[in-house]
């Protein structure tokens, strides 16, 4: 038994460690429902160290219909413009914690942005 459990012990100390990928997502909303013509998907990173995210964009059926990756700098921020006015939300894919970042979705028609809504 002893052997198992060094065995185990092992085993488990040699796994990797990943600080693991979070999510955050915004609510849906209908674009068309405020006179919108799209969504623009906005992250800021307010840590002290760069960040690797993705932001993917998804319509009411949880479709991804277009995404973006990059290292954002602290400071900074990174964003993704969606020209759909069908009903979509925003997903923000980060390496390590999420405490480090304010992120939103932000609808807009011709003359500018009409709402807001912060990511979860």
């Amino acid at each position: 038994m002893k052997t198992l459990v060094e065995i185990l012990a092992v085993l488990l100390l040699a796994a990797p460690v990943h600080a693991g990928t979070k999510s955050l997502f915004t609510a849906p909303a209908p674009v068309a429902l405020f006179g919108g013509t799209g969504l623009t998907c906005f992250l800021l990173n307010v840590g002290k160290n760069p960040i690797t995210m993705t932001i993917n964009v998804h319509d009411h059926f949880g479709t991804v219909t277009g995404t973006t990756s990059a290292s954002v700098a602290p400071g900074t921020t990174s964003g993704f413009n969606s020209a759909s006015n069908t009903d979509q939300y925003c997903e923000f894919q980060v390496t390590g914690s999420t405490k480090t970042v304010r992120a939103s979705a932000l609808y807009f028609n011709s003359t500018g942005y009409t709402m807001s809504i912060p990511a979860q």
